[in-house]
């Protein structure tokens, strides 16, 4: 936060919170989503939980290899 880069006001705790709850329950999803890329998931998570923290201008972009 101090740089900028993250959404002034956002509650650390909350947010530290929010992210282990969501990555927690992967486990729980439907025996149809099991069977999904792993990596894929941790991506679309990863930019989930990015772009949302981002201060407005500042989500980060990944190229691709």
């Amino acid at each position: 936060m101090p740089d900028g880069s993250i959404r002034a006001g956002t509650d650390v705790r909350l947010t530290m919170l929010a992210v282990l709850g969501m990555v927690n329950s992967v486990i729980n999803w439907r025996q149809d989503d099991q069977a999904r890329d792993l990596r894929r998931i941790a991506a679309e998570l990863g930019k989930l939980v990015v772009n949302g923290l981002a201060a407005p201008g500042t989500a980060y972009q990944r190229k691709r290899p």
